[in-house]
C-alpha cells in the first residue's frame, strides 16, 4: 500500500518515513530513560508510571501508520498523546517549562498535518488539557520567578524542535504544490472544454486530473478514479496494454493508440455484474510547448501523460451484431449445403424409381406381361410417391414452423387413444424387427389442449425415430404421467434401447437436416428433419424437449407440454427450450417417468 501511495503522491513516503523516525527515537529514549530514572529514584510513584505510560503512546500511533499508511490521523493521535503527557506531567508536579514543551509540541503535530479538521481536532484536545491542569492545580499559575532553568531549558528545546519541524512541513508542502503546478500547468480549463475524456497520468500510470465526461458514461465520480482508482477500473486483460502505452509514452515513444474496457456501473444499478465499456484511448507525452529528447524524456521523473479517451461501446456493438449476422449468414449457408446434400439422396431415390417404373410400364416392349408384376411396379411407384410427398411435407413444415406460420388449433384431447393409434402404426414396422413396442399410462383419462394432428405428428416422429435406431429384439416405451414440479404439465417419455448418441452429436441435435454419425454411406435413412419438427412443435406449445442419450445405452425423448395449452404471453408463461443430457452410468432400463435433470441447453 505504501508503493501505491507514492506513486500517487512521491513526497508521501519521505514524509511517513520521517514522522516514524522521530517517534521511534522519542519512545526509544523513553525506554533507555526508564530503568535510569528508577535506578536514581528507586520505586515511582503512581504520577510518575503514568507519565512514563503517556510518554509511550506514540507506539500506538507507530503501529496504526504501519498498518493503514493514514499519517494524518496517525499525527493526531500523537498530538493527543502529548495532550494526555501535559495533564500527567501536571498531576506529577512536574515544572511550567515540561508541561508547556508538551502542549506546545501538540499543536505543531496538528499544525504540520495542514489539514483544518486535524487542527480543529487537536485544538480541542488542547483546551480540554488545559482545563484538567486547571482542575489539578498544575504549577501554572506560579510567578515567573518559580521557574527552574531546566523548565527554560525544556520550553526552548522544544521552540526550537517545533520550529524546525514547521519549516520542514512547510518546505514539503510548497515542493509538492509545485509538483502539482508542474503537471498541470492550467490543463484543467481546457481538458473539461473537450468533448472526449481526457486524463492528465504520470509515468506509472496514476491519474492526477480528468475531466467530468467518466461520471456520465461510467457512472462513477471523478474522485473513483483519482490515483490508482483508474487503473484499477481497467480490465485485467487489458492492463498490460495500458502500462506499456503509458511506458512509452513516457520515455518519448510518441503516441499510442490502444483499445481498452473501462469498468462502470450500468443501466441497472442492483445489478453486481461489472458493466464494462470499450474505449480507444490515444496515449501522448505532453512536452509544455518544446520537444525533448529521448534520453532526457527518459531521465525525466515529472513527465506528464496525456491520454484521450473515446468511448466505442456503441461502434463495438455493431461489430458484433455484424460479426453474429456475418456468423448467421455462413450458418444459413451451411445449411443450405447440407439441405441440398442430404435432399439429394432423399429426392433423387424415389424420383428415380418414379420415373424408371412409368417407363418401364409405359414401353410396350420393357412392360411386363405378367399382371402380378405390373402391380408390383406399381405399388413401387406407389411407395416412392408416398415417400417423395413425406419428404416434401416435412421441408414444408419446417417452413412454416420456422416462419411461425404453422396452423394450430388447440382443442382438448385424450393422451391414451391418440398414443394407442400411433403405436399400432409403427407395429409392423417394431414387429418386422422383433422390438418390443411399450406403452404406460398414470392416468388413462389424462387430457391436455393442444393440436391434435401436431401431437401425433410429434409422437410418430419420436416412435419412429425410436424404432428406427433401436436393434433387433430392443425394446420402446412409451410413458405419460404429470410433471412432479409442475402439475400443470404433463410428461410424455419415449425411451429406447437403441444406438444412442454421442456427446459431439447431442449437442447439434434437433437441427434441421442434421443426422447424428453422418457418414457418405449413412446406416439408416431419413431426412434429418423429424426431430427438428418435433422441437419446433413442441416450442409452439410452449413446451420442452428434454433429451438424455449415451452411446450403446438408448435415448430418452422426453416432451413437457402444459395441460391448458400454449401461455398466451410468454412473458408471462414459461421458458421455452430444448434441453441435452449426457446419460452417464444409468442402466438402459431407467424409468423414463423420473424427473431429469439439465445440465446443457442447446
Amino acid at each position: 500500500m505504501s508503493l501505491l501511495r507514492s506513486l500517487e503522491n512521491p513526497l508521501a513516503l519521505p514524509r511517513q518515513q520521517a514522522f516514524m523516525l522521530r517517534q521511534g527515537l522519542h519512545c526509544l529514549a523513553v525506554l533507555i530513560g526508564m530503568p535510569l530514572f528508577f535506578a536514581l529514584h528507586k520505586a515511582p510513584h503512581w504520577p510518575e508510571a503514568v507519565v512514563f505510560m503517556t510518554m509511550l503512546l506514540p507506539l500506538s500511533a507507530l503501529v496504526f501508520v504501519a498498518l493503514t499508511d493514514v499519517l494524518h490521523w496517525a499525527q493526531i493521535l500523537v498530538s493527543f498523546s502529548l495532550c494526555l503527557m501535559a495533564m500527567a506531567l501536571a498531576s506529577a508536579g512536574a515544572g511550567m517549562g515540561s508541561v508547556g514543551a508538551a502542549l506546545f509540541l501538540a499543536a505543531v503535530e496538528a499544525f504540520i498535518t495542514f489539514d483544518p479538521v486535524m487542527i480543529g481536532l487537536a485544538a480541542l484536545a488542547t483546551a480540554g488539557a488545559v482545563a484538567g491542569i486547571s482542575l489539578l492545580r498544575a504549577p501554572l499559575s506560579l510567578p515567573a520567578s518559580t521557574i527552574s532553568v531546566l523548565d527554560l531549558l525544556c520550553l526552548a528545546g522544544s521552540l526550537f524542535y517545533g520550529l524546525a519541524l514547521m519549516l520542514h512541513a512547510v518546505h514539503l508542502h510548497k515542493v509538492e504544490a509545485q509538483r502539482a503546478r508542474r503537471r498541470n500547468p492550467d490543463l484543467l480549463p481546457l481538458i473539461h472544454q473537450l468533448g472526449d475524456f481526457v486524463v492528465v497520468h504520470d509515468r506509472s500510470g496514476t491519474a492526477w486530473a480528468l475531466n467530468r465526461h467518466f461520471e456520465h458514461h461510467l457512472g462513477l465520480p471523478p474522485d473513483d478514479l483519482m490515483g490508482r482508482g483508474l487503473f484499477d477500473h481497467v480490465h485485467v486483460l487489458d492492463r498490460p496494454a495500458f502500462l506499456r502505452a503509458i511506458a512509452d509514452a513516457a520515455g518519448g515513444e510518441g503516441a499510442s493508440n490502444i483499445t481498452i474496457r473501462l469498468r462502470g456501473r450500468g443501466e441497472d444499478l442492483s445489478s453486481v455484474e461489472p458493466c464494462f465499456r470499450w474505449f480507444d484511448v490515444c496515449i501522448n507525452r505532453f512536452e509544455n510547448g518544446h520537444a525533448k529528447k529521448r534520453e532526457e524524456a527518459e531521465a525525466d521523473d515529472q513527465a506528464m501523460i496525456i491520454g484521450v479517451y473515446r468511448d466505442i461501446s456503441a461502434m463495438r456493438r455493431v461489430e458484433q451484431e455484424l460479426d453474429a449476422a456475418r456468423v448467421a449468414a455462413e450458418t444459413a449457408n451451411q445449411a443450405k449445403d447440407r439441405f441440398l446434400a442430404n435432399m439429394s439422396h432423399e429426392l433423387r431415390t424415389p424420383l428415380n424409381a418414379i420415373i424408371g417404373f412409368s417407363e418401364m410400364l409405359a414401353d410396350p416392349q420393357l412392360c411386363p406381361q405378367d399382371p402380378l408384376k405390373q402391380r408390383e411396379y406399381a405399388a413401387i411407384i406407389h411407395s416412392s410417391g408416398e415417400h417423395l410427398l413425406h419428404v416434401v411435407n416435412s421441408i414444408l413444415d419446417m417452413s412454416k414452423i420456422h416462419s411461425g406460420t404453422f396452423p394450430l388449433q388447440p382443442q382438448p384431447i385424450v393422451l391414451a387413444p391418440l398414443i394407442a393409434s400411433c403405436c399400432a402404426m409403427l407395429r409392423p414396422q417394431a414387429e418386422a424387427k422383433e422390438i418390443e413396442l411399450v406403452q404406460i399410462h398414470a392416468d388413462p383419462w389424462d387430457e391436455i389442449v393442444a393440436d391434435q394432428q401436431a401431437c401425433k405428428q410429434i409422437l410418430l416422429n419420436l416412435l419412429s425415430n425410436a424404432v428406427k435406431f433401436t436393434p433387433r429384439r430392443g425394446r420402446v416405451t412409451i410413458a405419460v404421467d404429470c410433471v412432479v414440479d409442475c402439475l400443470d404439465d404433463i410428461q410424455i417419455a419415449v425411451q429406447d434401447t437403441g444406438i444412442g448418441i454421442s456427446a459431439d452429436d447431442l449437442t447439434r441435435l434437433g437441427e434441421p437436416f442434421f443426422q447424428a454419425m453422418v457418414r457418405q454411406e449413412r446406416p439408416h435413412e431419413g431426412t434429418g428433419l423429424g426431430l427438428s419438427i418435433v422441437r419446433g412443435l413442441v416450442e409452439l406449445h410452449g413446451g420442452t424437449l428434454l433429451i438424455e442419450s449415451e452411446p450403446d445405452q438408448g435415448t430418452s425423448m422426453i416432451v413437457r407440454l402444459p395441460r391448458e395449452g400454449r401461455p398466451q404471453d410468454k412473458t408471462e408463461g414459461r421458458e421455452w427450450r430444448t434441453e441435452t443430457q449426457t446419460r452417464r452410468g444409468v442402466p438402459a432400463e431407467i424409468s423414463v417417468l423420473k424427473e431429469a435433470k439439465v445440465k446443457k441447453i442447446a
